[in-house]
């Protein structure tokens, strides 16, 4: 595997985990 295919695997999956993340965070903190 080439290193821009690791990189950009890398920041798909870091994008997806915050998304999440920030998705959950604020549905949580909604009154």
């Amino acid at each position: 595997m080439s290193v821009t295919v690791s990189v950009l695997l890398a920041v798909l999956v870091g994008g997806a985990v915050l998304g999440l993340l920030a998705w959950k965070g604020g549905e949580s903190c909604t009154p």
